[in-house]
């Protein structure tokens, strides 16, 4: 599956895009358009994580990717 790039969106270790905002637009378009109850069944942050020497692995990134997402949950 193919999509449009856009060279001003941050992008995961993996090289997917990460478009919260797009993410409820297209959720709001689908709605209008169907009116049926949509469900997001996965929508994870894939990373490349490594432990500190401690054992920890220190993931602000993906606190704020979740944050960000929950943000939207409250405006749809």
């Amino acid at each position: 599956m193919e999509g449009v790039y856009n060279k001003y969106l941050p992008t995961s270790d993996w090289g997917w895009q990460i478009d919260p905002i797009g993410l409820r637009t297209i959720l709001i378009n689908l709605y209008d358009r169907y009116q049926k109850p949509l469900f997001i069944v996965e929508n994870g942050l894939g990373a490349k994580d490594s432990l500190t020497t401690s054992g920890k692995i220190h993931d602000d990134y993906r606190i704020d990717y979740l944050r960000q997402h929950k943000f939207l949950s409250n405006t749809v």
